[in-house]
């Protein structure tokens, strides 16, 4: 019915955005990419994708055949990597996704402590936000995560990570002078992140218990990285919540500054596991060094 060239084209497809950049990043022609498309389609008499000259749009049956798909590839790379150890007698090595920030701020200054001792362990990071490192983990295309939020699923074994706090920050030249209480705060537009992000998660569920459910009217705008909300708090563009690790380096250069700690909202971390799935030594090692060394 299809094949792995054909998800891949798809998948492709979608997270490049066009027919052409998929081209360029699976090194074939455009004519190539749209024919495995169309042929998928054909097979699966649906149409998947609504074309248009600016932009492309997944169908109903484009949604669920991408969100497959995407599982099925991760699993394609997962059974290539470990018959390639196989081959090599290789197990060493140990994949984690991570969400952003315990990804980008707080894995790597732990795997060079790590190495000094388990320099024969190598560690891969895979960084995307809360929702797809567990579905990562489920899939098995990692040894486990760790996410900005609590999953509720019961096939996975959670432990807490590091607890840190989301920061409201604005630009430095933003008028806070408005920003009397939390009835007003909402009223501003808010920085966001996509669906799937742990801070979003945190940050609504923070606004709902205090009497604020975001909805459409909100002056919402979604921004698809920390670092691209950060780029837009501190071009006044808006306020957010923002982890602290990620702010830091922006306070301490005066780009942008906290509106008030009252306002802090508490956040831990987790490691998440697959309990049906066995952990090779070494991914219990790694895991066992960054519970023991993270901040709680």
């Amino acid at each position: 019915m299809y094949n792995y060239k054909q998800l891949l084209a798809f998948v492709t497809v979608v997270d490049e955005g066009g027919f052409t950049p998929a081209a360029n990043k699976l090194f074939i022609t455009q004519p190539a990419v749209s024919w495995q498309i169309k042929s998928m389609e054909k097979a699966l008499d649906v149409l998947l994708i609504e074309r248009s000259e600016r932009e492309i749009q997944l169908t109903p049956a484009g949604e669920i055949l991408y969100r497959n798909a995407k599982i099925i590839i991760d699993q394609y790379h997962v059974l290539n990597e470990d018959m390639d150890r196989h081959r090599n007698n290789e197990s060493g090595n140990v994949r984690i996704a991570a969400s952003t920030i315990p990804g980008e701020y707080l894995l790597p200054g732990l795997i060079k402590i790590f190495r000094h001792t388990q320099s024969d362990i190598n560690t891969k990071i895979y960084i995307s936000d809360s929702k797809e490192v567990v579905e990562k983990v489920i899939s098995g295309s990692v040894c486990f995560g760790i996410t900005g939020f609590k999953p509720d699923h019961p096939e996975l074994e959670i432990e807490p990570f590091v607890e840190e706090r989301l920061k409201l920050v604005c630009s430095m030249d933003y008028p806070v002078q408005r920003l009397r209480d939390l009835s007003a705060i909402v009223k501003e537009p808010i920085i966001m992140r996509e669906e799937g992000s742990g801070t979003k998660a945190v940050t609504l569920d923070y606004l709902k218990r205090n009497g604020f459910p975001m909805n459409r009217n909100h002056k919402n705008m979604v921004f698809g990285s920390t670092k691209s909300s950060l780029s837009a708090i501190e071009a006044g563009l808006g306020i957010g919540w923002l982890s602290e690790y990620a702010i830091s380096d922006a306070l301490k250069l005066n780009h942008i500054k906290i509106i008030d700690d009252t306002y802090d909202i508490p956040r831990q971390l987790y490691i998440i596991t697959y309990k049906k799935r066995t952990l090779s030594p070494s991914a219990v090692t790694f895991r066992s060094f960054i519970s023991k060394n993270s901040m709680r």
